[in-house]
């Protein structure tokens, strides 16, 4: 027996409406016993766990998350993932059994009435696999024939690594139906496929193509984009695009998606959709490609107010290797905390006691003092720590993915023989920001408490015992809106009767402080109460990362595993003008805490000034992995701090001249800082040593010195973009999507 996972927003004003039992349950394979009331357990059956090693990850329109809970259809209660169509469940690489059957009930949630409800359509789907949907069902509206059983032959699918989605389309209406999948069961034969006989396999990029921005096509338009393809053979194009419209207008809409290769088409999709959205997914074969062959994308459009678009268009290879197993060598838990500062660590001196389990585990770990972020915010951060590089030249930022040209972390453990996973309670880092690559699972969870994201990772380590893993763990906490749950919230905070309790009212906050929209008034306590909220935070994620390392130690799993913990960056509480993160440099948004831990690593306390990307080649070391030739310095054997410098760049300043973003800059070396604006020659000059909370600026004292460093920095910039693989194109649809996240004004 299965259950369905699928996330639903943090800060949800009602209760939650699923225990850890049953989300625990969720990745080990669900160990209840078959009851009455359970039909669906096939007693005395053999049913065959073929999913007990991958975790579904949720894709969906953007009407509401999907949400585990009990889901209500005429009055019967089934655990089942609840979800506003249009959505999309995907449970990528099922190894598929002779006589595989996979069966469930599906149905419309009561309350999903209103005058323009008029059902859901269900389907499966395994893209690359098959065109055509391998099942397809209609549940009316709430109040007409409950849940309705399913069963699939997945016999056209035996022998092979599948990928299954579960899709429904809400038909005329975008509001009045609520669509739930309850209980998939997949029964095989009686033998049970457990992932260490599956080999390693993932497509490794050669091309991607540059795709066209979301673009609105008037009827009968077309879109087209061409691209270079490598010569070679075992080549696959990936495929995806999707087809919306605007207005909620009943009707159907189409749109002709179509590619050629040197003038002869080897793929074409007619897509459908009626109220809003409609996908597809395709993994086509290309046969033997010649020196300067071309590959030709077009999208055309009939109805009116349609939008289509190619979401992903990648020319690839496939590779495969053997499965590395537990005693081939140690795991990696690669942990990233979310806004997490070094200075609010009782670990680091702070006078609270705000992270007593993360001191416990310090003890036995290689603790770095002056761990120096690249950037103040998250998704140059996160692209830095995976791939090794700058920001100017990995060029990961508002709108722009990580590019498929860089090899990240998880792929290069993947080649290895690694069985990976993504956990990230982060809404910026996911799939559509190219952080999916080299990870087998990803489970994107956004906003999801530390309690909920250790239930996921315990479940999913609990199914890898006998493997060799690499698991990246994203805790969202202790990010804004800095609300974690009793005893933890409340327990540095004074007696407070202000405004900015209110999420609403913080945020109006921010964003005068932060844009100078509109003046809100406030004073110290106001800040202190935010603060002292903030540490709350921290002690609460603490406490729940100290669990989840005691869980590895219980099962025997800590002394063979690399455990590394780090921070993408700090929070301001207007020690510089700004509150939250990514504006500047200053010590409180790049000095992060990092700590690393493995077998044979002598524990101690690191002094000397490092950055956060030189982990990938440390960590590659510990795992006996050959480092490639040119990446960053080793944290295992660090240079001097006044020879070695640290750089950090951000898009995200604001020009006071316009308050549009613009690029910063910023060094530091051998206990002084200097920062950079290069839009207006805006520069600053800290003396760490001396002034280490940055109060006195020195540029206008130290000419010389200015120089130097600006000398220095101007030519790190210019080398970090000499070394990028071109522009990167931006995608408006991420583009919104951190609008809607604050990020982008």
């Amino acid at each position: 027996m299965i259950c369905l996972l699928g996330g639903f927003p943090r800060r949800t004003q009602g209760p939650r409406l699923f225990t850890g039992v049953l989300l625990a349950s969720v990745l080990a394979g669900c160990a209840t016993e078959p009851t009455p009331e359970n039909p669906s357990f096939l007693g005395g059956t053999h049913v065959s766990l073929l999913l007990e090693f991958f975790t579904a990850q949720i894709e969906h329109a953007p009407i509401g998350a999907p949400k585990v809970h009990l889901a209500t259809v005429d009055g019967i209660e089934r655990p089942a993932l609840f979800a506003h169509a249009p959505s999309r469940i995907r449970f990528p690489g099922i190894a598929v059994q002779d006589g595989a059957t996979l069966r469930f009930e599906y149905g419309v949630a009561d309350g999903s009435r209103c005058d323009a409800a008029d059902g859901v359509e269900f389907r499966v789907l395994s893209p690359g696999l098959r065109a055509e949907p391998l099942w397809s069902g209609m549940a009316g509206p709430s109040g007409s024939g409950g849940w309705r059983p399913a069963e699939i032959d997945l016999s056209p699918l035996a022998g092979t690594t599948a990928h299954l989605i579960l899709e429904t389309d809400p038909r005329d209406n975008a509001e009045c139906d609520w669509s739930s999948w309850a209980r998939p069961v997949i029964e095989s034969s009686g033998a049970i496929v457990r992932v260490s006989d599956l080999p390693v396999q993932r497509h490794q990029v050669l091309e991607e193509v540059s795709l066209p921005p979301f673009s609105l096509l008037d009827p009968g338009a077309m879109l087209a984009v061409e691209s270079g393809v490598p010569p070679g053979e075992g080549l696959v194009l990936r495929l995806a695009g999707e087809i919306r419209r605007t207005n909620g207008e009943p009707g159907r809409l189409a749109a002709f998606f179509r590619a050629s290769l040197d003038g002869e088409e080897i793929f074409t999709e007619r897509l459908e959709t009626r109220p809003l959205l409609q996908m597809f997914e395709r993994v086509v074969p290309l046969a033997q490609v010649s020196d300067g062959a071309r590959l030709r994308l077009e999208i055309e459009t009939e109805g009116d107010d349609t939008m289509g678009r190619w979401t992903r268009a990648w020319i690839a290879v496939e590779k495969t290797r053997r499965r590395s197993l537990a005693a081939d060598g140690p795991n990696l838990l690669f942990v990233l905390v979310d806004t997490l500062r070094a200075d609010r660590l009782s670990l680091y001196g702070y006078p609270r006691d705000t992270s007593p389990r993360l001191a416990r585990l310090a003890g036995t770990s290689l603790v770095f003092e002056n761990a120096i972020s690249p950037s103040p915010w998250t998704l140059p951060t996160v692209a830095s720590l995976l791939t090794g590089l700058y920001p100017p030249t990995h060029r990961v930022d508002a709108g722009v993915r990580l590019g498929s040209s860089f090899p990240t972390l998880a792929e290069r453990l993947q080649d290895a023989g690694f069985t990976t996973v993504e956990i990230s309670a982060s809404p910026v880092v996911g799939p559509l920001e190219g952080f999916h690559r080299g990870f087998e699972s990803f489970v994107q969870i956004p906003w999801m408490r530390a309690d909920i994201t250790n239930e996921i990772v315990r479940g999913w380590i609990r199914g890898h015992h006998d493997l060799r893993w690499f698991a990246y763990v994203h805790y969202i906490d202790p990010h804004d809106p800095y609300d974690a749950p009793e005893p933890w919230g409340g327990r540095f905070t004074a007696p407070y009767d202000g405004p900015f309790g209110d999420r609403a009212e913080a945020s109006k906050l921010f964003q005068s402080v932060n844009y100078g929209n509109g003046e809100v008034s406030h004073d110290d306590a106001d800040i202190a109460f935010l603060a002292d909220r903030y540490d709350g935070e921290v002690l609460y994620w603490d406490h729940w990362f100290g669990e989840l390392v005691n869980h590895l130690e219980q099962e025997g799993l800590l002394e063979n595993t690399v455990l590394v913990l780090v921070s993408d960056h700090g929070e301001e509480f207007l020690e510089h003008g700004k509150l939250k993160h990514e504006f500047h440099h200053f010590e409180e948004t790049i000095r992060v805490p990092m700590l690393l831990r493995g077998p044979g690593l002598q524990p101690g306390r690191v002094t000397t000034q490092v950055e956060t990307r030189w982990l990938l080649p440390a960590v590659l070391q510990l795992l006996e992995i050959e480092v490639p030739a040119g990446e960053a310095p080793s944290l295992l054997h660090p240079k001097p701090a006044d020879r070695e410098p640290a750089f950090m760049h951000t898009s995200h300043a604001i020009l006071p001249s316009t308050g549009k973003r613009t690029e910063m800059a910023g060094v530091r070396l051998a206990g002084r800082k200097l920062m950079l604006r290069p839009a207006d020659g805006w520069v600053q000059l800290y003396d760490l040593r001396q002034d280490p909370g940055e109060l006195h600026d020195l540029s206008g004292e130290q000419a010389g010195l200015v120089a130097e460093y600006r000398t220095l920095l101007e030519a790190w910039l210019a080398e970090a973009k000499a070394a990028t693989a071109g522009e990167a194109p931006v995608d408006p649809a991420l583009v919104d999507r951190l609008r809607a996240l604050g990020y982008v004004q």
